[in-house]
């Protein structure tokens, strides 16, 4: 497997950031009123009236990314697993979030099973980076976080743009654990989401050309859970499915399928978590 490849799954897990980040679009609140049928409008009304009355939430997270296919006669396939759990509090800007990650590969008869542990917080203006290796020891990086990490407007701009210019399939009732929710489901613009990641991550070098990943999108579906009673968001889940064939991966033969599923819980909303930048961070 080529260098593009890997970096092609980078620019995936990218993406699928942008469409959970997207949930943060809801607001506390009262729900319908009673009797009220639940239509598009007045659902996707309430979840993109603003980010005012959320402040903090804890959250897990679990995703998988899987790629497999053959390049200039090389096959392989390899699946990588997060599973994290974290916090954040927009007004005291603190967020914290600690993942353990595995790789599986099989490429050309070579096997690779590893694991790692990363955290990553962002205290103020500075994102501190941590990794923990098989024997236990972290190495902390530090650097200054992107500018628009605090900037509630700008995040909501972004959201309610690419809100507008998805498709909404359906708007039903389901519960969540005990949690009566709406849930909203989405196929959002390509065009919009592709724009809407570069302005988020655009300091972060994927090594891919923007325009082969935007066409290699095959398939993108989002699904959004709120809170009946105060329209926060409960959960969100995403789907995404890519295709890059030899020209994209600048290989002169071969395809590669790349498959990434995310899920993630809200819970403690508005709670102020207590978010402690670990000692070896400093």
């Amino acid at each position: 497997m080529n260098r593009k490849c890997f970096a092609a799954l980078a620019a995936l897990g990218l993406l699928v950031a942008s469409l959970v980040s997207a949930v943060g679009c809801s607001q506390g609140g009262e729900g319908l009123a009673p009797g009220t049928a639940i239509t598009v409008d007045n659902v996707t009304e309430m979840v993109g009236n603003a980010l005012e009355d959320l402040n903090s939430y804890e959250m897990a997270l679990e995703m998988t990314i899987s790629m497999e296919g053959v390049v200039d006669g090389e096959e392989g396939k390899s699946t990588m697993s997060a599973k994290g759990d974290g916090a954040l509090d927009m007004a005291g800007k603190k967020m914290g979030i600690n993942m353990a990650m595995s790789v599986n590969a099989e490429i050309e008869g070579e096997s690779i099973d590893e694991t790692t542990k990363l955290a990553s917080y962002v205290i103020g203006d500075t994102l501190y980076v941590g990794t923990t290796d098989a024997d236990g020891n972290t190495t902390w990086q530090r650097q200054s976080a992107p500018a628009s990490t605090w900037e509630r407007q700008d995040q909501i701009e972004q959201q309610m743009k690419l809100l507008r210019a998805s498709k909404v399939k359906y708007v039903k009732s389901e519960k969540v654990q005990t949690t009566d929710c709406y849930v909203i489901e989405l196929e959002p613009d390509l065009a919009v989401l592709w724009e809407m990641t570069m302005q988020q991550f655009g300091s972060m070098d994927t090594g891919m050309d923007p325009s082969d990943l935007q066409a290699a999108l095959k398939k993108v579906t989002a699904k959004y859970w709120f809170d009946k009673d105060n329209l926060f968001f409960r959960k969100a889940y995403v789907y995404m499915q890519m295709e890059m064939g030899a020209a994209q991966l600048g290989a002169t033969s071969g395809q590669i399928e790349f498959v990434a599923e995310m899920t993630m819980d809200f819970t403690k909303h508005n709670q102020t978590p207590d978010i402690q930048l670990p000692a070896g961070a400093r």
